[in-house]
């Protein structure tokens, strides 16, 4: 569970421009005996690399009447496996704004020779709000130390970078040091790490006068590993931010402080600079779009229409910079940003009370409302009230519906961007049940093959993830890599799609397919799983461990209709089990039904339960378990009479 707390304000009262000693930090270039001969750490005996330490220190300056922060940072990695050679690609992300720097790095191998980073070898790779410097520390093998350094410089003193303490490796130390320059006041948080105290101690600054330095130190961190249904990495770190409240000198008082409402209102001044429609274009475009619609949700329908499948997605965008949306127009192509800023305005103009509401996507992170700070949003969605029903809407995808949004969506906080103060609203996930219903016929041949045509029946968020998938891939190979995760070996003879252009209509495919050998014949039997489509062949949480929540984003179910015939002259002398399973909100009903020739089929999983603690994870694991054992039991067909 994500946790942030508000430790203190701090602050002094001098100038100067503080740096810690060079002695202070771990001399770079410096390794120990030790750690050249290390091959393995206790708490992560099969680790593929481990960090020894990651050492950052960061400090405010006065530079060209104004302050900036300098911050220096120090990564010693040593490498323990040919997986571990991994670490040698270092990528540093950074604010397009800010400038880094003076990046330097070796590599030192057991025995001895040191390879160094050559600057032409290190690249800056552009981005809209993120760049990034890249670059491979050459030399890198098995029992190697690899270090880097860099610096960098920013005009951004209100809020520093957080400071993560855990990264993809081990790390027996993670230590970050803030010297306070004189006059700033500053509040600190800390993400999962509650109990973490700084070391204060008094520095002597380059200038001779003194100040005082905070440092926090953590040893001995797990590493942030990706797992199964993870909601984000981002909420799972252990990190420390700080957050600029004041400054004050002899001459100033500079009051840093902000609010979620000053938030929302330099949003809605940031909107007013920018290019809007006016109002006989909006006019224009509403009476080319809405005319004739009888209702208001007629009208809603065809507005998003209009903008979520008329006008194509580029990328995300950002909340506070967007092109004129003239250009969305002429062009036919905006961001998401930009698309949903259209449609909040159409919205307006037709008379519906729609308002932006910021949020910070699923992969973004969770906001922490204690922490102002308008980076934490990435997205906005639009949000208005129809016939006494709140609804929150987005117009990125051509394939969501108007009462879906896409599952990178599916939050549960947003900051409502309106006439007061703004304010903070609690979002439901969908109450609705996507399910996926296939309907099978299958007919197996005196030879072990199988015979059969399947109609599919996608609806909500199955719907939509089918769809975006055919936006990536020909109908026919998404079809034949669906007909192989469930049978191997199947071979397609036709299908055909239906609805697939209707986003608010289920999906329908319909297939007509064989697989060869499908059953195992061994003397006078036929042996041969169930062939239902919607079975687990494995447990999708293979670990015996869990560190993170599982959270699912919305509320699915499978199931299964089939009828299996046979030939004459064979009876079925071996049923599958029933199964009747449950944990929490996860479900599954399996039964079958024998005719004479025949084999009825029916199997249903579902799963309502979104989020599942660490506590509860071996149950959860044990379910799945059960779920693939059922999901295997297969039929036994004995020869009753010769061909």
């Amino acid at each position: 569970m994500l946790r942030w707390i508000i430790v203190w304000g701090v602050g002094l009262a001098a100038l100067g421009a503080p740096r810690l000693a060079a002695e202070e930090l771990p001399k770079f270039g410096k390794v120990t005996a030790e750690e050249l001969q290390l091959t393995s750490v206790p708490e992560d005996p099969e680790a593929d690399a481990v960090c020894l330490f990651d050492r950052g220190e960061a400090r405010i300056v006065q530079r060209d009447r104004g302050f900036k922060v300098e911050t220096y940072r120090q990564v010693r990695i040593k490498i323990l496996t040919e997986r571990g050679k991994e670490a040698a690609s270092v990528r540093v992300p950074f604010w397009h704004e800010d400038h880094l720097f003076d990046v330097d790095a070796y590599c030192l191998a057991p025995d001895g020779t040191k390879t160094r980073l050559k600057a032409a070898d290190v690249h800056e790779e552009p981005g809209e709000e993120f760049k990034s410097v890249q670059f491979a520390v050459p030399g890198a093998q098995v029992g190697s130390v690899l270090e880097y350094r860099y610096q960098l410089n920013s005009d951004h003193v209100r809020t520093l970078d957080p400071w993560e303490f855990r990264g993809p490796w081990t790390t027996l130390r993670s230590q970050f040091s803030l010297v306070l320059y004189p006059g700033f006041r500053y509040n600190i948080h800390l993400k999962n790490m509650p109990e973490l105290q700084p070391e204060v101690r008094a520095v002597l600054l380059t200038d001779g006068g003194s100040g005082s330095c905070l440092t926090w130190t953590a040893t001995r961190l797990a590493p942030l590993r990706p797992e199964p249904q993870l909601r984000n990495l981002v909420d799972q770190g252990s990190a420390l931010l700080v957050e600029l409240v004041s400054y004050q000198d002899g001459y100033q008082f500079l009051d840093f402080s902000s609010s979620w409402t000053t938030i929302v209102k330099e949003f809605q001044e940031n909107e007013q600079r920018l290019d809007k429609l006016g109002a006989r274009r909006l006019d224009e475009l509403l009476a080319a779009h809405c005319q004739g619609c009888p209702t208001a949700r007629d009208t809603l329908l065809a507005l998003h229409g209009f903008v979520s499948r008329r006008l194509a997605s580029s990328q995300r965008g950002r909340i506070y910079e967007r092109a004129p949306l003239s250009q969305l127009l002429e062009q036919s192509v905006g961001t998401e940003i930009e698309k949903n800023v259209l449609f909040c305005d159409l919205l307006r103009r037709a008379g519906y009370p729609a308002r932006p509401l910021l949020i910070s996507t699923r992969d973004h992170g969770t906001v922490w409302e204690n922490m102002v700070a308008a980076w934490q949003f990435n997205h906005l969605l639009v949000q208005l009230e129809l016939d006494g029903q709140a609804l929150v809407l987005d117009t990125a995808s051509p394939h969501c519906p108007l009462d879906l949004l896409p599952e990178d969506k599916l939050v549960e906080r947003g900051l409502l961007v309106d006439e007061g103060e703004g304010r903070f609203l609690s979002l439901k996930p969908p109450a609705s049940i996507s399910m996926l219903h296939v309907q099978s016929e299958a007919w197996l041949d005196s030879l072990g093959d199988l015979h059969a045509s399947s109609l599919l029946r996608h609806e909500g968020y199955h719907a939509l993830r089918a769809r975006v998938a055919l936006e990536q891939q020909p109908e026919a190979e998404f079809v034949q890599a669906a007909l192989a995760g469930w049978f191997g070996q199947a071979e397609c003879d036709s299908f055909r799609f239906e609805t697939r252009d209707s986003p608010a209509e289920p999906l329908l495919l319909s297939v007509h397919y064989r697989v060869p050998g499908f059953a195992q014949r061994a003397g006078g039997q036929f042996y041969l799983p169930v062939p239902t489509l919607n079975r687990l062949s494995a447990n999708p949480f293979p670990d015996p461990e869990r560190r993170y929540p599982v959270d699912f984003p919305c509320r699915l179910t499978w199931s299964d209709d089939l009828t299996l015939h046979w030939p004459a002259g064979w009876s079925l002398t071996q049923t599958p089990p029933a199964a009747r399973l449950q944990c929490g909100g996860l479900k599954l009903l399996a039964a079958a039904e024998a005719g004479a020739q025949s084999l009825h089929i029916q199997r249903h999983y579902q799963q309502t339960q979104l989020s599942y603690g660490v506590l509860e994870y071996p149950k959860l694991r044990q379910f799945y378990d059960q779920v693939v054992a059922a999901d295997q039991g297969g039929l036994v067909l004995q020869r009753t009479a010769a061909r």
